[in-house]
């Protein structure tokens, strides 16, 4: 698998990924997106929760031409205009009935960790090694937002 389709694929699977809890209720719907960088500046214009399936280059294998290791992060932005505390944004707080709007960063993790640990099927076998889960940061000068960057690494083919 190419990193283009790679990438085509994660944003696919993470656009239909679903609460265990409501059958029906998408996580992040048509909120991911595959970017080069965080578009920062335009944060408050996205529908909380938001994705953002960041390439963070890869390494070419000196032992199998053609293989790259692909680095990414998935960063997750999280908001709730109703808590200037930053509890309910961790923890969640005033959830709205069939859709993902009050659930906390924890929330969301608590779901999308075990999918992705247990995702080696997206068309072609592929294994996701985590990186690093650094801490939540508030999203400077907009204090009801939250995110946290998930590192991981796939190994993929260029052709």
């Amino acid at each position: 698998m190419t990193p283009k389709q790679f990438f085509t694929r994660l944003q696919a699977d993470l656009k239909d990924l679903v609460w265990d809890d409501v059958p029906n209720s998408k996580m992040f719907g048509d909120s991911v997106f595959v970017v080069a960088k965080i578009p920062i500046e335009q944060i408050s214009t996205f529908r909380p929760p938001v994705c953002f399936i960041v390439d963070n280059g890869g390494r070419l294998d000196s032992d199998h031409p053609g293989l790259i290791d692909q680095n990414f992060s998935l960063t997750i932005f999280v908001e709730n205009l109703q808590d200037h505390m930053t509890q309910g944004i961790l923890m969640g707080a005033n959830r709205t009935a069939g859709t993902s709007l009050g659930a906390g960063l924890l929330d969301i993790e608590e779901e999308l960790l075990p999918y992705l640990i247990d995702k080696t099927v997206l068309t072609t076998k592929i294994m996701l090694i985590e990186k690093g889960v650094p801490k939540a940061n508030v999203a400077k000068s907009n204090n009801p937002s939250m995110f946290r960057a998930l590192t991981l690494s796939v190994l993929l083919s260029l052709y």
